[in-house]
C-alpha cells in the first residue's frame, strides 16, 4: 500500500504541509524569542543604568561629605590658631614701648609735671608678678623724670586689689572730676595714655589730695 504512488504523493503532501507550520512555528519562536532577547537586553540596560546612577549618586554624596570634613578640618584649624595666638598675647608680659617710653618721658620733664614743684602721681598694683612688673616700669620712669611717686611700699608699688576680672588693666584714680589747677598734670597723663593706645579707666576717690593721683596696674586683661 505504501508503494503505490497515490500513497507517496499524498505522503509527500502531508509532509510538505508538516514542513510549512514547522517553519511557520519556527520563525514564530524565533521573532519572539528575538523579541523577549530585546526586551531583556533592555531592561538589563535600564538596570545597570540604574545601578550607576545610584553609584553615581554615592559617589556624589561621598565627595559632598569629604568636602565638608575638609571645610570643618579648615575652619577647627583656623580657630586652633587664632585660639593659639590668643594664649600667646595672653602669656605675653606688657612693656612699655620705646615710643611709649619716650612720649611719657617728654610730659613727665615738661613744666606741667615740674612746676612749681614735682607733681605727684603714685602706682600701684595688684599681687600680681607680670601686674608688678609693669607697675615697676612706670614707676621707674617716673622717678628717673623727678614725679613725686611717694609714697611707695619700701620703694616698690604700693598694693590694690582686684575685684572684678573684666575691670580695665589700667585706673587712674583722681580725687573728683572737678579739673582744676592742681590737676592740670593728671588731665595731661590721661590724654597721653589714651593717645598712646592705653586701655585706662578714670575713677575718682574723694580721700585724695586735689593734686594726687594713683596709677593702678591691674591683671593684664584676657585675650
Amino acid at each position: 500500500m505504501w508503494g503505490s504512488i497515490p500513497a507517496l504523493e499524498t505522503i509527500a503532501s502531508f509532509a510538505f504541509w508538516v514542513g510549512i507550520v514547522a517553519g511557520s512555528f519556527a520563525l514564530v519562536a524565533g521573532a519572539a524569542l528575538t523579541v523577549t532577547s530585546d526586551r531583556i537586553a533592555a531592561l538589563t540596560k535600564i538596570q545597570a543604568d540604574g545601578r550607576m546612577s545610584e553609584a553615581d549618586a554615592r559617589v556624589a554624596e561621598a565627595e559632598r561629605k569629604v568636602a565638608e570634613a575638609n571645610q570643618r578640618a579648615e575652619e577647627a584649624k583656623a580657630e586652633a590658631a587664632r585660639v593659639n595666638e590668643r594664649l600667646q598675647k595672653a602669656q605675653e608680659a606688657r612693656r612699655l614701648t620705646t615710643n611709649q617710653i619716650e612720649e611719657l618721658d617728654r610730659l613727665f620733664r615738661s613744666d606741667v609735671f615740674q612746676k612749681p614743684q614735682a607733681r605727684k602721681l603714685r602706682v600701684s598694683s595688684v599681687e600680681d608678678a607680670e601686674a608688678r612688673m609693669f607697675a615697676m616700669q612706670f614707676q621707674n620712669l617716673m622717678a628717673a623724670c623727678g614725679v613725686n611717686i611717694y609714697p611707695t611700699d619700701g620703694g616698690l608699688p604700693s598694693t590694690c586689689v582686684q575685684l572684678n576680672p573684666e575691670t580695665s588693666p589700667l585706673i587712674l584714680t583722681v580725687k573728683s572730676g572737678d579739673v582744676n589747677d592742681d590737676m592740670q598734670h593728671l588731665a595731661h597723663f590721661e590724654h597721653l595714655m589714651l593717645n598712646l593706645g592705653f586701655v585706662m579707666k578714670l575713677e575718682y576717690d574723694p580721700k585724695l589730695q586735689p593734686d594726687e593721683g594713683v596709677l593702678h596696674v591691674m591683671r593684664k586683661a584676657a585675650a
